[in-house]
């Protein structure tokens, strides 16, 4: 449950963190379960609902104002915040994976997404309403990770083709 920060001094959250970003130099940490959502050196956000609020983060250039913001998933409610804003897709876990992009968009995955969990990634622009960017087929579970890296989304799929999983490379659109 704890950690050292860049300091060398201990940290604890009070549950084992699920996720951590960097932020103006400072660590937060987060929990998508148990009473405190997020954690940094100066304080920390309790829980107020089973939303999942902390299972994941990123630290993104979500508005296009040329700063970096903190986003937060929160995959139970199916939503993202940043800077106070919400956007809300309420389905399929939206909000479980983030990767970031150019100036302003954020890439949301929903890996459960569908009947048969086949998951979907979405791009949010300046925290606006999400754009379907990719759809899994049956169990694939896409969108569980997400990252950005030379020009090219990459999604992960672990349930794709009956369990080996898979990555779907895709230029970043």
């Amino acid at each position: 449950t704890g950690w050292l920060d860049s300091g060398g001094q201990a940290r604890d959250l009070g549950t084992r963190p699920d996720a951590l970003a960097l932020v103006d130099d400072e660590v937060v940490a987060s929990s998508a379960f148990g009473d405190i959502a997020l954690w940094t050196a100066t304080g920390s956000t309790p829980r107020v609902a089973e939303d999942q609020r902390g299972y994941a983060l990123a630290t993104c250039d979500s508005d296009g104002d040329g700063d970096q913001e903190l986003v937060v998933g929160a995959p139970g409610a199916g939503t993202i915040d940043s800077e106070g804003v919400t956007v809300a897709h309420g389905t399929g876990r939206f909000g479980a994976a983030l990767a970031c992009g150019e100036p302003g968009v954020i890439y949301v995955g929903a890996p459960a997404e569908g009947t048969l969990h086949q998951g979907a990634v979405y791009r949010v622009e300046r925290m606006g309403t999400p754009s379907l960017v990719a759809a899994g087929d049956d169990l694939d579970e896409l969108g569980t990770a997400l990252a950005v890296a030379s020009g090219h989304l990459l999604m992960g799929a672990p349930g794709a083709a009956a369990s080996p999983g898979s990555v779907r490379l895709v230029p970043v659109p």
